[in-house]
């Protein structure tokens, strides 16, 4: 039902727990180049028009949301706002000030606890303009290195350098920010275990607050710029399953806490703080304190969660824009989960969670009698 269906999930929402936090997601696609291991959506475009036609639809795509919510009598209790990309990070200050105003703009009322930032250190990133995204509020910020090799940077067109990520980190930065990120992905091509462990060595040395090592998914089926790197050896299963080892093992060694699957942090991270607190989450994002499980989601083929239902918006830019002139939600596909889809849902975080379940309590919340025959 499209947009019908997203007012019936902001009614539901309410209904539920008009207080209930919110997590607010932005995705951004332009890139300057194109880098050749990337799963996400993004579009390759160093024209800065681009950039204000974009933050133009965005800002109006928040006009709408903020329409459904007003007629709903209905103020979104945002607590954590998530830029992601593509590279958001490029954007001007200007432009920035104008994403920040709008989301604002939703509920003046609300008092944020996390704004966090994806920054991409090779393009208009330098100590000053890290000042300014804390001053306008970003209090952690996420760099995504993938690897420290040179080598395999050039390989995977994304060279981010040692000495590089060390000189933006300057006291002062991190002074400013709750938390520092860094983002490694392994099993990418030239990638051996003996190279991975001096990425893995530097890493540790910088000493950001959270790490996430990801294993690489080679798609070239459904990322047509993942064909260039057919030609290269990539790492084999076993040898894949030592990096992960050798990471994990190392970071647990430098002071770090397992968080589960492929995120690792220090015990002064939220992060800990959720998994000793018992409050530990994941969404589309990651893993979260647990604070907002919904997420609205704004921007080209961003995915909402809210409640029991799933929408996720336009990727063809063409029809993005359509709908955005047309004063209509941007939705391409949507999704209701039914109490099977729930039933599942919780069993998986669960797992991913807390590593274990509960029989008992599945059994009582789902009203089950027999949960292995189930």
């Amino acid at each position: 039902k499209g947009q019908e269906s997203y007012v019936e999930a902001i009614r539901d929402l309410k209904k539920k727990n008009p207080s209930s936090a919110i997590n607010i997601y932005i995705h951004f696609p332009f890139c300057e180049t194109q880098c050749l291991f990337c799963h996400c959506f993004t579009i390759i475009s160093k024209d800065r028009k681009d950039h204000d036609k974009i933050v133009d639809a965005i800002v109006r795509e928040v006009k709408i949301i903020k329409k459904i919510c007003k007629d709903l009598d209905y103020k979104p209790n945002i607590k954590e706002i998530h830029f992601g990309g593509g590279s958001p990070s490029n954007l001007s200050e200007k432009n920035f000030q104008k994403l920040i105003e709008a989301i604002q703009s939703l509920n003046k009322e609300s008092k944020l606890v996390e704004c966090a930032l994806e920054i991409d250190p090779r393009y208009n990133i330098n100590e000053d303009k890290l000042l300014f995204f804390s001053d306008i509020g970003i209090n952690r910020i996420s760099f995504g290195i993938q690897d420290f090799d040179p080598s395999i940077g050039k390989t995977v067109n994304r060279i981010n350098s040692y000495d590089q990520i060390k000189n933006l980190l300057t006291d002062k930065v991190r002074s400013k920010f709750n938390g520092i990120n860094f983002d490694f992905i392994y099993g990418m091509p030239k990638q051996t275990l003996e190279t991975w462990e001096k990425t893995i060595e530097k890493a540790t040395d910088l000493s950001p607050d959270r790490l996430a090592v990801y294993v690489w998914g080679f798609r070239p089926d459904l990322y047509p710029h993942m064909k260039t790197l057919e030609k290269y050896e990539r790492a084999d299963l076993i040898t894949q399953h030592k990096m992960f080892n050798y990471a994990a093992n190392k970071f647990l060694k430098s002071g770090y806490e397992f968080i589960g699957i492929d995120h690792f942090a220090k015990k002064t991270d939220v992060l800990y703080k959720a998994k000793v607190d018992n409050t530990l989450d994941r969404n589309a994002i990651g893993y979260t304190s647990g604070l907002a499980r919904d997420i609205v989601a704004i921007g080209p083929n961003s995915m909402s969660t809210i409640g029991d239902y799933y929408f996720q918006n336009h990727h063809v830019m063409r029809d993005y824009y359509k709908k955005i002139d047309q004063e209509k939600l941007p939705l391409v596909r949507g999704y209701k989960a039914n109490p099977e889809d729930i039933l599942r849902r919780e069993i998986i975080f669960d797992i991913i969670l807390k590593e274990k379940v509960e029989k008992k309590k599945i059994k009582k919340n789902f009203e089950i009698n027999n949960f292995d025959e189930y």
